[in-house]
């Protein structure tokens, strides 16, 4: 598979970070000499807020640890958190549209261990490889336009034919591929949640959060000056402003 090459490549460039980098660095002094650049490490403070002193006693070890070694270590983390084995099991339903089934040189019996993933959701697994071969024999022998995605595939499998394949395209088109989350751009804390807010407290960050969500509703300025007045009296408000 592409991505378990990927990572693996990743991987062996990590393992021999230690002799790779020394070549790297020499590259990386030529051209900061072309460029007037001098070899320094960055300066070391006494309190770190958001990360630790790079422990080294060199530039080129310390460069070697914040970012050779660092870089790596983070591809490969990304890459297994993103294609999971849990995640890389959707690629095999995409064996079920006409147009890519095909064309597609998957190995019938790999394509039927991937769908599996979904055996407890079938209503009859025990036949689902047999069911995939006709399914390929069907529409390599059709002679109409082949069905080019899974709605359309839905659309033409019949169901008491493939009962497998139906249910394994269901769950494809209701797959969901991405999240809802409330995004920073159309939310509501964006008008209380500032970059030149200053600190308040937490009752005066719910109230103008009440205020925000419920923006149509119209308020009074002078019942909300009135109310202010009355409830914090002092020297500056000893006489009503407005008596």
């Amino acid at each position: 598979m592409m991505v378990g090459e990927v990572i693996g490549n990743i991987k062996s460039v990590r393992k021999n970070i230690d002799s790779d980098f020394q070549v790297w660095y020499k590259q990386i002094l030529d051209l900061a000499e072309k460029l007037g650049i001098v070899e320094a490490s960055p300066r070391k403070t006494s309190i770190q807020r958001n990360r630790s002193n790079i422990p080294s006693c060199s530039p080129i070890d310390h460069y070697k640890k914040s970012v050779a070694i660092c870089l790596p270590d983070s591809l490969i983390i990304q890459l297994q958190d993103r294609f999971s084995d849990e995640n890389r099991h959707a690629r095999h339903l995409l064996y079920l549209v006409p147009s890519i089934t095909t064309h597609i040189t998957l190995e019938l019996s790999e394509a039927t261990e991937g769908m599996l993933f979904w055996e407890n959701d079938l209503p009859f697994p025990k036949s689902l490889g047999n069911e995939l071969r006709r399914w390929q024999i069907m529409w390599q022998s059709a002679e109409k336009e082949l069905p080019s995605n899974l709605q359309l595939a839905l659309g033409a499998c019949d169901e008491d034919a493939f009962p497998n394949i139906h249910r394994l395209l269901l769950i494809t088109c209701t797959l969901p591929i991405s999240s809802a989350e409330a995004e920073r751009s159309f939310s509501l804390m964006k008008r209380i949640k500032t970059c030149t807010r200053s600190t308040m407290c937490e009752e005066c960050f719910s109230d103008l959060a009440i205020i925000a969500v419920h923006y149509p509703e119209r308020f009074e300025v002078d019942e909300i000056c009135e109310a202010f007045v009355k409830a914090h009296p002092g020297r500056l408000f000893q006489a009503s402003l407005f008596d």
